[in-house]
């Protein structure tokens, strides 16, 4: 608590003046890189302070800041080990894990000072979201290119031709990282691991081909759910609309989901959807789904597949707000009718993506009656009506007025090693026999 109020005092010096107070919630976000805004809305902050690893995805409301975990790093020693690494002209850009944030801005001037060239620190965003610039902006004309949610002041084809620098062990970052340049120049180095710079590993050439198969699976679904992921990240309302415009210009029932933090067991109440579609930030929507019953994909995957104008160009796109409206990477819907036909690479069947002119989806789908006991309910065929109605078992029924109404019993008491009443229930049952 003496960091917290320490902080507290740096953020507003007439502390003892002005009357605050402050609450500590442990793990309240899905994801506990994101900060929580939500409870600080129960609490009616001012203010959030995030202690930990942090994403530092943009935040809608409320100012954040963050107090990272400082790992020691010699700045010097760094310096000796990156520079027989880095090509001799160019320029050089530098990422580090959070850990090594207190670090960046000396690391890059000792790397200027001794290569004499020009290297460029990703910096990550203001605290307050009211001062801070649009963060999916960039493209053409752009002097500065945000990526994974650091500022570079460098444009996007200047960022590309550049070579990259990573301080940090491996970790979602570094493949979101790696996977989002493409085949910029990249170089990790752990300055806990004792050995020299080196392009990554095949963990991320092996993610990208993961990722598509995710997009082949996206194309063959016919039901989708849209997985809110998180309630802060700037415009994720946006992409949660965009999503369903999109996933209906395709052909696809979409249904939107509100899971909190995910896991197996909550998701496969859900078998009647092929395919969810997580909104989160850019470090955690990359979520291993080998054990899920669906496959878990991306917004950006979930354009690529049913976005016939989006083409691969070989650099991911982690952060949904750079697909939107405005952003640098967002490519407009072709018009109605428009309708694209391939080959499934996971079935080998033929399939469409697109919408009549009419706006009706291009499976042939119409409306039918499902009748359900006494009920008739109306249902899209297709959809997850029907599949819920052809279930063999739909869960706990009320069935009013055929169960007799009894008086209430006191049940069993105590913890499931041993209640209060079964010493006496085998003693009694002894002494009967």
């Amino acid at each position: 608590m003496g960091t917290l109020h320490r902080l507290m005092a740096t953020i507003n010096p007439n502390m003892e003046e002005v009357r605050s107070g402050s609450i500590v919630v442990a793990l309240g976000a899905a994801h506990s890189c994101c900060v929580d805004e939500v409870a600080a809305d129960h609490v009616t902050a001012d203010c959030v302070i995030h202690f930990g690893h942090a994403c530092l995805s943009a935040t809608s409301r409320l100012p954040v800041y963050y107090v990272f975990v400082d790992l020691p790093i010699d700045v010097s020693s760094a310096a000796d080990a990156l520079c027989p690494a880095l090509p001799a002209d160019g320029t050089v850009v530098v990422f580090v894990d959070v850990r090594y944030q207190h670090a960046l801005a000396a690391l890059c001037r000792e790397l200027s000072l001794r290569l004499g060239l020009p290297v460029v620190a990703a910096e990550p965003p203001p605290s307050d979201p009211a001062s801070a610039p649009d963060l999916t902006g960039g493209g053409e004309g752009a002097t500065e290119t945000v990526l994974l949610n650091r500022r570079v002041a460098l444009s996007e084809p200047a960022l590309q031709a550049a070579t990259v620098v990573y301080v940090g062990g491996e970790g979602r970052l570094l493949t979101c990282l790696a996977m989002a340049l493409g085949d910029t120049p990249l170089l990790v180095w752990e300055p806990s691991g004792g050995r020299p710079p080196a392009p990554p590993g095949p963990e991320a050439s092996r993610a990208v081909r993961r990722r598509y198969y995710m997009v082949e699976r996206t194309k063959d679904a016919a039901r989708v759910g849209v997985l809110v992921g998180t309630l802060a990240v700037h415009r994720y309302r946006e992409a949660i609309e965009r999503l369903k415009q999109l996933l209906r210009a395709a052909g696809k029932r979409c249904y939107t989901l509100l899971c909190g933090k995910l896991n197996v067991a909550k998701l496969a109440n859900f078998p009647e959807l092929d395919v969810l579609v997580l909104v989160s930030c850019p470090e955690s929507a990359l979520l291993d789904s080998k054990e899920f019953l669906q496959p878990v994909v991306t917004p950006y995957e979930a354009e690529l597949a049913c976005n016939p104008a989006r083409q691969w160009s070989g650099r991911y796109v982690a952060e949904f707000g750079r697909l939107l409206p405005g952003g640098a990477a967002h490519v407009p819907l072709p018009e109605a009718g428009d309708v694209v036909t391939d080959v499934s690479l996971v079935t080998g069947r033929l399939r469409s993506c697109g919408m009549e002119a009419d706006g009706t989806p291009e499976s042939g789908a119409d409306s039918s009656l499902v009748a359900r006991d006494n009920l008739s309910v109306a249902v899209h065929g297709g959809g997850a009506g029907q599949a819920l109605s052809e279930r063999s078992w739909r869960g706990l029924e009320q069935r009013l007025g055929d169960t007799p109404v009894m008086a209430a019993v006191q049940g069993q008491r105590g913890v499931a090693a041993g209640y209060d009443q079964e010493g006496t229930a085998v003693e009694d049952s002894g002494s009967t026999s």
